[in-house]
């Protein structure tokens, strides 16, 4: 696998400057899609602005100061992604990544409180022996639950993870809170009013309607958020 990328050739949700240097680290492979993911070194450097070198973030690795989803990271190009948890310790801030309304990677700083709860979409179930499933999610990882559990594919799950375990189950469903990570509308919320099997109409904040594909929509609560994922919040590089 390679190590780098061209600068050129990076996914247009980093928000990076494109002709500064020729190469720029790439990502680890993880459960998050290459563009809805950057490597510590970047997210470090260039969207948090916590270091102004990849040597300043090795040393910052290696003082074990990072923790993202609650595991330490030991390598810069480890790879944080769309709701990620990022605790700086030497800051000591706690982070969340988002996607800005540019369609750019970017992150909200939130509650220590918020620390251990993170929202994942269902993209998957897999039967197992057993009488049992398993849950995939967009992050790679994965749950087992049983028949009698009323899980879709769709359907986002807020995990601890502190000790490993789905607390709340957040169904598409009208009324449902969504977080829009592609198309026109990138980076709202908004509130389900209808949707079918392909498509979902959704209430955004300002009050328009607004119509996509279902697979557009990441449900993130019922009435409200579970956790802080609010745009107007982020911080990113201009």
């Amino acid at each position: 696998m390679k190590r780098h990328l061209k600068r050129l050739a990076a996914p247009a949700t980093w928000n990076v400057k494109r002709k500064s240097t020729k190469f720029i680290a790439r990502a680890f492979p993880s459960g998050h899609p290459m563009d809805m993911c950057v490597p510590l070194a970047v997210f470090m450097t260039e969207i948090g602005s916590y270091a102004k070198t990849t040597k300043e973030v090795k040393t910052i690795i290696h003082e074990k100061q990072i923790l993202v989803n609650g595991r330490r990271k030991h390598d810069h190009r480890s790879a944080v992604g769309f709701l990620d948890v990022v605790e700086m310790g030497d800051a000591q801030e706690t982070l969340r990544i988002i996607i800005d309304r540019k369609g750019k990677i970017a992150y909200v700083k939130v509650p220590a409180k918020e620390a251990n709860s993170k929202v994942c979409k269902i993209i998957g179930k897999t039967a197992l022996s057993g009488n049992k499933l398993q849950l995939n999610l967009n992050d790679g990882q994965n749950f087992l639950i049983t028949l009698k559990d009323k899980y879709k594919v769709g359907d986002s799950v807020v995990v601890d993870i502190k000790n490993n375990k789905i607390t709340e189950h957040l169904p598409m469903e009208k009324n449902a809170t969504v977080f829009l990570i592609e198309g026109k509308q990138i980076g709202h919320i908004g509130k389900v009013a209808d949707l079918d099997q392909e498509n979902i109409t959704i209430t955004l904040e300002s009050g328009a309607e607004y119509k996509t594909r279902k697979s557009c929509a990441f449900v993130v609560g019922k009435d409200h958020p579970a956790v802080t994922v609010q745009e107007q919040e982020a911080h990113n590089k201009e």
